[in-house]
């Protein structure tokens, strides 16, 4: 029973954190129905570790000609400064959060509401966007290697938003770049390589307090979240390359009439 629900938490979170439906958000409700499973408290952060882990690697996997041009390319080492200077408004927003107001993220309804606020963020821009009600009036859309500072500190900010659960990473970023006039590409490309510092700063952060835990990596269930890191990299891969997909078809808003009545009812539940 507890490989299934190790298995199930990979699974979420290697569609959660790429798809715009929030994997912090999932992972709180899923946990609120699971009340009582069998992982310890210091179990369940190893094995958040490992799955923080394997969606990073997904990401390396999927973006690495993306990743290989901006690391050998010195016309793409702007890209990098933009990429560090937007982890600032992040990192102080979520380290500002968890230090002063630690209980929002486990709050059940801030859970219905971030995806409640990711649905209409992803309707009100992300459906404009993909030019389903554009109009001729809006300004011309900038490249990957258009992005400007004002740009990238925008798109932290939202990032640093969704610390919060139920506001998808993906989402706000996406939705906050395409708000600053990038593209559809650059705004993918770049949401996705800003998870690279974001989801590789928490996993080594959580993997230091991780190896002062004693016997933390002696646990004998450390196969089978190694292998629940494993399926969250391969989930993750299918996540990025579908919404790769539906980005650039026009259908990634579509996710919010799942976001909408599920916040609703996470709302319903918690009050």
């Amino acid at each position: 029973m507890e490989t299934i629900k190790v298995f199930l938490l990979a699974i979420i979170q290697g569609i959660g954190e790429f798809l715009p439906i929030s994997s912090s958000g999932h992972l709180l409700v899923l946990g609120k129905l699971l009340s009582g499973e069998d992982l310890a408290s210091g179990e369940i952060f190893a094995l958040e570790v490992l799955l923080h882990a394997g969606t990073l690697l997904s990401i390396l996997i999927v973006f690495r000609r993306e990743i290989l041009a901006v690391l050998t390319d010195r016309k793409n080492w702007r890209v990098l400064a933009l990429l560090a200077l937007a982890c600032l408004p992040t990192a102080a927003i979520g380290l500002f959060i968890k230090k002063r107001y630690p209980f929002l993220v486990e709050s059940l309804p801030l859970a219905g509401l971030g995806f409640l606020c990711t649905a209409a963020l992803l309707i009100t821009v992300v459906r404009k966007k993909n030019g389903v009600t554009e109009t001729d009036e809006e300004p011309p859309e900038k490249s990957l290697e258009k992005i400007t500072i004002a740009d990238a500190l925008f798109i932290g900010l939202f990032q640093g938003i969704a610390v919060l659960p139920g506001f998808s990473r993906s989402g706000l970023t996406i939705a906050s770049a395409l708000m600053r006039h990038v593209d559809r590409k650059g705004a993918a490309v770049f949401s996705f390589l800003l998870a690279i510092p974001t989801i590789g700063g928490v996993a080594l952060l959580e993997g230091i307090e991780l190896f002062r835990q004693p016997g933390a990596f002696s646990n004998p269930r450390m196969l089978t979240w190694v292998l629940g890191a494993l399926v969250s990299c391969l989930v993750g891969i299918i996540s990025l390359v579908w919404l790769l997909k539906w980005l650039k078809s026009g259908s990634l808003w579509r996710f919010a009439w799942w976001l909408i009545p599920l916040g609703l009812v996470v709302l319903w539940l918690s009050l």
